[in-house]
């Protein structure tokens, strides 16, 4: 399993659930301009 340290702006972290998110959309085929709108972060963080 990946590590992510990926962060928003350089200020705040990803929250797990955030993390799992992100997980769980990429490998249903998601873009990551729709996963950063559908949880609230920057595309550079997905």
């Amino acid at each position: 399993e990946k590590k992510f340290t990926a962060r928003m702006c350089c200020e705040k972290e990803l929250s797990e659930g955030q993390k799992g998110a992100i997980i769980a959309t990429k490998k249903l085929g998601h873009t990551n301009t729709r996963i950063s709108a559908v949880i609230n972060c920057s595309r550079s963080s997905v």
